[in-house]
């Protein structure tokens, strides 16, 4: 799901490029900017301009799936290393727990660019949306604990 989040963050932050480049040229509203435009702007190499699409943007891609798999693999094999706890009532079990919480934090951070990249893009509805559920995710795994708030 991670991987699928980190192509869909590439795809939107594309597209966000090309709606900006659209809109600076022709002088629209990014929310005017057609899909055929889009299309013709990545895919004919219209946006390919300095400033706007440049190859280091999709080459992110392939060091987000290197690092995130780094990640993962080096959580799997901390059940090789760390023991499973049974405390009481709470079998903490590394070999699930650690694989989970970073595939978690992978999929939160994605979610969070991708919500950024709708916002550029002029897709408040969206946005709006993803925040409530970002933010409701992120309380229900971290809720504030005491002091002001």
């Amino acid at each position: 799901m991670s991987y699928i989040m980190v192509f869909i963050d590439t795809v939107t932050k594309g597209v966000g490029i090309t709606k900006h480049y659209y809109a600076d040229t022709t002088g629209c509203a990014i929310t005017d900017v057609q899909s055929i435009q889009i299309i013709r702007g990545i895919f004919l190499g219209e946006a390919w301009k300095p400033g706007y699409l440049m190859s280091r943007y999709f080459g992110r891609i392939v060091e987000k799936y290197f690092t995130y798999s780094v990640v993962i693999i080096v959580c799997h094999a901390g059940r090789k290393w760390l023991p499973v706890l049974d405390l009481m009532w709470l079998h903490f079990a590394p070999s699930t727990v650690f694989p989970a919480s970073a595939s978690i934090g992978v999929f939160l951070v994605e979610l969070s660019s991708i919500n950024e990249n709708l916002k550029e893009m002029g897709q408040t509805g969206i946005f709006d949306l993803l925040e409530r559920v970002i933010s409701t995710v992120t309380n229900k795994i971290l809720p504030k604990q005491g002091g002001n708030q």
